[in-house]
């Protein structure tokens, strides 16, 4: 360290020498010139070397970006510590004889450049030219721009594309001013390594997490916030998102154990985010995080359990059917009409299963000697049964389904003259033939039974006939759709209607 400040104050002292030499005919300037050259740009040069070329190793920076200005001494520093592969100068019509000087110091071959030149003060152009040569390189993770030189509109400009592109954004600068120079000293140089905000921040991937929420891939959001948390200085709204979007994915997929205990993190981290503060997004959370778990816990752990308790609860079927009615809008949505469409048939199954079970019906194994008194008997039943099926045109049963379909079990709920039947839909009654032929083309598809793709023309009707039987259960049930809807939605734009608390 002695060695450098000395060498510091010698390049300091050669600098005045040269600042007091006549420059007036063209022989002096050449003689002032040469000087500099030999006595303070050299050893300078030489000194910024040795201070800096720890920096970066032999090949972290593949392509390198400058803007060339009056001065292109820092240029010279930079290109020779970073030791580029390729470099890409941006010149104005009056700097671009500059070159020579650039390229006879750091012995760039004509291989390894390219070059533009641009008007100073004119940005869009330099935007131009910067995203042309990134897409030429590659797109490559390892470059980087100097943004010493060049006019302000031109370091400004590639400021903020570089960032914008993730390049790594270096400055030369001095650590010391000499007021009898009035410049910065010679030889006092050193390299920045701007941090870019944009990164730091996480700016950039936030937007793409509100993208990725916007689109519903809930997954793709929560590796981006697992990159956040691990980067920025804060991390708190990101935890809070990065729990979100993994109960999202689990609520997506069904897994409401999961869904729940992940919600209940980003609830609980929101609330220490904002203590003794009562919103209305804390207030939706905290009623979800309750309907999750509540059904979790009646949800059937292995296959074959009863469902009775389940559908027997109206706070957990409502969750339940709200569930799979919204994912089914989130399949279609994202275009896959044959898996909506499926969740939609699920829909209506457990719209029957509920009514069915009120009466102790369990659709899966069905008593019927457990009919509630009042009701017909088996065999009394079981010929409603078939008179609902003679009015379909279809043969007489010889005893009631021991496992019940999804068209069985509206039959059933007709022959017990339960108040959700197909004919009580509203404004426009659901005709069998009409709910046959719609339930039958699911049979159809590649997901159920069959190899026919579900074209977006047959989900519409399907829908449109499934939300008239959703309107007349939510009557029955006498549950509000729209208020339960809201109570079920998942949130589309977290960073707007979440996050207040974290400004």
């Amino acid at each position: 360290m002695s060695d450098y400040k000395d060498t510091e104050q010698q390049i300091a002292e050669q600098a005045r020498t040269w600042l007091s030499m006549p420059k007036s005919t063209p022989e002096e300037e050449k003689l002032a010139k040469d000087f500099y050259r030999e006595k303070v740009f050299l050893p300078s040069w030489g000194l910024f070397r040795a201070r800096e070329s720890h920096r970066f190793n032999e090949d972290e920076i593949y392509g390198l970006i400058l803007t060339v200005g009056f001065s292109w001494e820092p240029l010279v520093l930079t290109i020779s510590v970073c030791r580029p592969e390729r470099v890409f100068f941006l010149c104005t019509p009056e700097t671009e004889g500059l070159l020579d000087e650039i390229i006879e110091f750091t012995g760039l071959k004509f291989s390894q450049i390219d070059k533009e030149t641009v008007r100073g003060v004119d940005s869009l152009p330099i935007y131009q030219q910067v995203l042309k040569i990134w897409e030429k390189w590659g797109r490559r993770k390892d470059l980087a721009a100097d943004i010493t030189g060049g006019t302000k509109a031109m370091t400004g400009a590639l400021s903020m594309a570089g960032a914008l592109l993730g390049l790594k954004l270096l400055y030369v600068h001095n650590k010391k001013y000499d007021r009898e120079l009035r410049r910065p000293r010679p030889g006092t140089e050193y390299l920045e390594i701007i941090q870019n905000p944009y990164s730091v921040f996480g700016i950039l991937q936030e937007k793409e997490v509100g993208e990725l929420f916007r689109r519903k891939d809930y997954h793709g959001a929560g590796r981006s916030l697992a990159e956040l948390v691990e980067k920025v200085p804060d991390p708190r709204k990101f935890e809070v998102l990065l729990f979100l979007s993994r109960a999202y994915e689990e609520w997506d997929c069904l897994n409401l154990k999961e869904a729940a205990e992940n919600l209940e993190k980003a609830h609980q981290r929101l609330k220490k985010a904002a203590p003794g503060q009562s919103t209305s997004v804390l207030e939706h959370l905290d009623a979800q995080v309750e309907r999750l778990k509540h059904l979790a816990g009646l949800m059937p752990v292995k296959p074959g359990d009863s469902t009775l308790s389940l559908l027997r609860d109206r706070k957990a079927t409502e969750t339940l059917v709200f569930t799979v009615y919204q994912n089914a809008i989130r399949m279609a949505e994202r275009g896959k009409f044959d898996t909506a469409s499926l969740y939609l048939y699920r829909l209506l199954e457990i719209f029957e299963q509920r009514r069915c079970a009120g009466y102790g019906i369990d659709t899966a194994k069905p008593d019927y000697s457990l009919l509630p008194a009042g009701l017909p008997g088996e065999e009394s039943f079981l010929a409603k049964y078939n008179q609902v099926k003679k009015e379909l045109k279809q043969d007489p049963a010889k005893q009631l389904p021991r496992q019940i379909s999804l068209v069985d079990g509206y039959i059933l709920l007709e022959a017990i003259n339960d108040s959700f039947q197909l004919k009580n839909v509203s404004p426009k009654p659901v005709h069998w033939k009409w709910f046959i032929s719609e339930t039958q083309k699911r049979n159809h598809s590649i997901l159920a039974h069959g190899f026919v793709f579900v074209p977006e023309e047959q989900y519409r009707k399907f829908k449109a006939m499934a939300d008239g039987i959703f309107d007349l259960f939510c009557r029955v049930e006498k549950i509000d759709r729209a208020d339960s809807a809201q109570l079920h939605h998942f949130i589309e734009d977290p960073f707007d209607e979440m996050l207040t608390c974290f400004i």
